[in-house]
């Protein structure tokens, strides 16, 4: 006996009948009324016989947030057998959208939890009972972004921050500078002055274009400052932060910009004052363009930047590498690092208040504001989530696999409590949301690895925000639709 097909039936007035089919998981529409009753025959080869058997319903009611796709919330029955892009396609014409190209596509949750299934399914797997009426969420699903930019850096970009309010993206990389691209991929500055590769990048303002104020933290031990006009297209270092003995893997900056944290290869996690820094001071250096008949060249001013060699605080918790930072509140201030450990720091005290440990060496740290999650990137290609308010010491609430290589860089979406950014060394930039142990599409543009991931503001349209990454490949990919 063989499953051949399916039929939906709207029994109404005009027993209308609508087809559905198991391989693609759609529905077709034309007219739903208030009255219909939908029931699915499921056709079966039987001894080379077509049997029509009566498919079971589940009673349902749609609800949603979002005024712009309500639809009624009267229970109704549907297939049990129907699916995600069932569900989509019934919406759609629930909402009377008799265009098909202006359909959306949705997606749909139970309890919290997105729909992956058939409904029968989903409903059998969360224990809920087929009889009861099920309320499930819909709401308008996340589609692979459409248009593509990239910027060709010289090597490697280690690091990007798309944290401007102006949508200016900021780089760097292995080719020891740090670059300010707007949103149409064009460089607008490059800063120079690191003697190795730059590791980590950090915006601390850049609220106006003629007001943006940077870091950069090197191979080379230390962090420089930067002050920068977008508009006149202009870069000014202004301090050198020297004390770390070894490697500077990630700088983060406090949400007013005035202070930031450094941790690296020397193990130790390193607060820094930002306010009341010595100005750089000029010195003077011979003009190259010197004239033919000898005479001597004249010279011009270079503003050289001042040198800190102590730093406001140093933190030594951490046994190996620090390779995460995330400085999200102004009195919290989260490291990770190659110990495995993922700590907490209260800045009042400078004590840390919570440690999570997980199996292995830690990537990336991103502390979401809106749900007060942390999520870690892993060598084990693995995604962790984790509740540090939880107090029997289990914090690891889940984990979201898919990638297949290191996982280098994770960004929580702003505003969002469920969607983050996740990079890695297979290649690929992934969307999640927390409600789904899949991602919601895979970005598959990078030729190499993918060293860090970031969302950057969209001057235009401050909901729909691009996607920014760079790595191996030497590109900085700018996607949005």
């Amino acid at each position: 006996m063989t499953v051949i097909g399916y039929n939906l039936v709207r029994q109404s007035n005009s027993h209308h009948k609508d087809s559905y089919s198991p391989q693609t998981d759609e529905l077709s529409y034309n007219i739903i009324g208030n009255n219909a009753r939908f029931v699915l025959l499921v056709l079966i080869m039987d001894n080379n016989q077509v049997v029509v058997k009566e498919e079971g319903k589940v009673k349902v009611r749609f609800v949603t947030n979002d005024p712009n796709i309500r639809v009624t919330e009267i229970a109704f029955g549907v297939p049990e057998r129907i699916g995600r892009l069932g569900l989509s396609e019934l919406v759609n014409h629930l909402r009377s959208e008799e265009d098909t190209t202006q359909h959306k596509p949705f997606d749909f949750l139970i309890n919290g939890q997105f729909i992956r299934t058939t409904l029968d399914k989903h409903i059998k797997k969360a224990g809920l009972k087929e009889e009861d009426t099920i309320t499930i969420e819909y709401v308008e699903a996340v589609t692979e972004p459409k248009r593509e930019q990239e910027n060709q850096h010289d090597d490697w970009i280690a690091s990007v921050d798309g944290g401007s309010l102006v949508g200016l993206a900021l780089t760097g990389g292995y080719d020891f500078g740090a670059r300010i691209v707007d949103c149409s991929a064009n460089t607008l500055i490059t800063a120079v002055g690191h003697q190795a590769a730059i590791k980590s990048v950090a915006w601390t303002k850049a609220a106006k274009r003629s007001h943006l104020a940077f870091l950069t933290a090197s191979l080379d031990q230390t962090i420089r400052y930067w002050h920068a006009d977008a508009d006149a297209k202009t870069v000014q270092p202004m301090c050198i932060f020297k004390a770390h003995q070894g490697s500077v893997e990630s700088v983060a900056s406090n949400p007013d910009g005035t202070r930031f944290a450094s941790g690296g290869y020397d193990n130790k996690l390193r607060l820094w004052d930002l306010q009341n820094l010595p100005q750089p001071q000029p010195q003077q250096q011979p003009n190259k363009k010197s004239r033919k008949n000898g005479a001597i060249a004249s010279s011009t001013n270079i503003l050289e930047p001042s040198i800190i060699t102590e730093s406001l605080s140093t933190l030594e918790k951490h046994s190996q590498p620090i390779t995460t930072i995330d400085w999200p509140t102004q009195f919290q201030l989260i490291s990770g690092g190659m110990d495995k450990s993922i700590r907490l720091w209260d800045l009042e005290t400078m004590s840390d208040t919570q440690t999570m440990m997980a199996s292995t060496a830690l990537h990336v740290v991103s502390y979401s504001i809106d749900s007060g999650l942390i999520a870690s990137g892993h060598a084990d290609h693995t995604i962790r989530l984790w509740d540090p308010r939880i107090r029997d010491g289990k914090f690891n609430i889940g984990s979201l696999l898919s990638h297949k290589n290191w996982v280098t860089s994770i960004s929580w979406k702003p505003g969002s409590s469920t969607q983050l950014l996740s990079a890695s060394h297979d290649g690929t930039v992934k969307l999640w949301d927390t409600r789904s142990k899949v991602p919601l599409f895979t970005i598959e543009k990078h030729t190499d690895k993918v060293l860090s991931c970031d969302w950057l503001s969209n001057p235009t349209d401050s909901s729909n925000p691009y996607i920014i990454s760079g790595g191996a490949d030497t590109k900085l990919k700018i996607y949005n639709n």
